[in-house]
């Protein structure tokens, strides 16, 4: 049986560079998965009311499916799978801010810092989404050494 340092050790060498970040998004995604799955089962009333019931349970299930799939792809460095779990969770946040903020202009009280929150995940994904498809950290291939036949 391997030593508890050992296996951690081997396990923080499994998770994709740079590694600090990339643990920072999977607790992010966790989290997602946990709002989401809140939501699925208890949803909020004004936004349920506001949208309806099957809108808020495709709403809720996008969240989770956008947190797991980028929970179990971001670790590994998998970002032709991480793709859609942004996507997934970027369009939703996206809705859900559509829906905070006509919220906010049709009843009484002050959502902006709820939308605020909102728009900051979706500009997060959104800078996430370009990290993953762009890999800026990937080696490149020096195009003046390549040759052509």
């Amino acid at each position: 049986m391997k030593h508890p340092r050992q296996a951690a050790r081997n396990f923080w060498h499994l998770v994709n560079e740079p590694r600090g970040i990339t643990l920072l998004v999977f607790a992010g995604y966790v989290v997602l998965t946990w709002g989401g799955q809140s939501a699925l089962r208890n949803p909020p009333n004004t936004v349920e009311n506001a949208a309806g019931e099957l809108a808020m349970t495709l709403l809720s299930t996008m969240f989770v499916s956008g947190g797991v799939i980028g929970a179990l792809t971001c670790l590994p460095g998998w970002n032709w799978l991480e793709r859609g779990g942004v996507l997934l969770a970027g369009f939703a946040a996206l809705i859900y801010a559509v829906i905070a903020i006509s919220l906010g202009v049709t009843t009484n009280g002050n959502r902006d810092l709820q939308v605020s929150l909102i728009l900051f995940a979706v500009i997060m994904l959104t800078g996430r989404a370009f990290w993953i498809w762009e890999r800026p950290y990937a080696k490149r291939r020096d195009k003046s050494t390549a040759t052509t036949a």
